[in-house]
């Protein structure tokens, strides 16, 4: 699913392992998300070779609460 927001443009995805990837082509805007709904825990990923170079991957019920 696409999430278009005053805060940046993601791409979220679910993964196995009830694992959910948020996923951004600009770092900054992961970071705007992660100050929005304090996921301070959560590191974003670089991935060089991927369309959405940036990522935080979390649980899936860390997801759902937010």
């Amino acid at each position: 699913m696409w999430m278009a927001t005053k805060i940046g443009f993601y791409s979220i995805v679910e993964k196995p392992k009830n694992q959910i990837q948020i996923r951004a082509r600009c770092k900054q805007d992961l970071v705007n998300l992660q100050e929005e709904l304090v996921l301070d825990d959560w590191k974003i990923i670089k991935t060089v070779n991927a369309d959405y170079r940036y990522r935080i991957v979390l649980p899936r019920d860390v997801f759902e609460a937010h």
